[in-house]
């Protein structure tokens, strides 16, 4: 071979390669590190997080959480537009050196529409996931009823959600099944306090009692809106049962609503209001 022959050889399919695979890599590095800025910027961006219509200072877990939400979206971008920009690269290599493209898109097409009827509930959950950590519906270390399954989240992946319930025991959701969330760890929660008084009881006496008890109520850890007497929930044969709420932060809920009903019992034992022994229903239990 002649060097003019090796030289336009050279110049020709192997350097078109070459300048194909390396305008690919500076394409993903640009793109990349362009999603990367993104996520950065949108995770620091300030949120209104309101008390009574002050702005408050947003909480380490909420910037953990935002912070963790933007990663897993840029991962998720960066591996979209990888993918992207090599199946191109590799096509555009393989009609370069004359290997024809039309029969291998026709047969990648067959088999994608094969894949995607026995994938489609993979497809499904991925997509759902991705949706959860966009719209930021929960997180790591919310507490959520998910379709009447109560537990806190251990960890939020593209196509399952793990929560550690009640019981302690671990409980794995795909996304594409969940079609309704609770989550009690956003904004604010409303502790709500029922308590039975006897039927005979003077309400006037037991208002009174009951907002005497609120306004010496000390605990103000997680306390959003003092606590407030909401007045006769229910009535009924056995008691009547009066109301007090109070607004909350989420990790609060459960020590504010302990707390008050301590504060309760107290005020009516001092006030010699009588709480009634209500029946309990107990469930039949199954045949054996």
């Amino acid at each position: 071979m002649k060097r003019d022959d090796v030289i336009h050889f050279l110049l020709g399919t192997p350097l078109d390669l070459t300048l194909l695979l390396l305008g690919a890599w500076l394409l993903q590095l640009v793109l990349g590190r362009a999603i990367r800025r993104f996520a950065a910027t949108v995770a620091k961006v300030p949120h209104l997080n309101l008390k009574n219509g002050v702005n408050l200072e947003v909480s380490d877990s909420d910037l953990d959480r935002r912070t963790q939400r933007a990663a897993t979206v840029s991962h998720l971008l960066r591996n979209i537009v990888a993918t992207a920009i090599w199946v191109t690269s590799s096509l555009i290599a393989l009609d370069m050196i004359g290997v024809a493209i039309g029969p291998l898109l026709a047969s990648a097409g067959i088999a994608g529409v094969a894949l995607g009827f026995g994938a489609q509930t993979l497809v499904k959950d991925y997509l759902a996931g991705v949706f959860v950590v966009i719209e930021n519906q929960f997180g790591v270390g919310d507490v959520v009823d998910i379709d009447g399954v109560v537990g806190t989240v251990t960890d939020v992946g593209l196509r399952v959600t793990r929560l550690r319930g009640i019981d302690g025991a671990t409980v794995w959701l795909r996304n594409g099944e969940i079609l309704r969330v609770r989550n009690r760890s956003q904004g604010y929660s409303v502790a709500i306090v029922d308590v039975p008084v006897a039927y005979d009881t003077d309400m006037n006496h037991a208002q009174q009692v009951v907002e005497s008890a609120l306004r010496a109520f000390t605990y103000a850890d997680g306390l959003i809106e003092e606590p407030t007497f909401a007045g006769i929930e229910s009535v009924s044969g056995e008691a009547i049962f009066l109301r007090v709420i109070a607004r909350t932060t989420p990790q609060a809920l459960m020590p504010v609503q302990r707390e008050l009903r301590l504060a309760l019992k107290q005020a009516f034992d001092a006030a010699s209001i009588v709480v009634p022994a209500l029946p309990v229903v107990r469930k039949p239990e199954p045949p054996r």
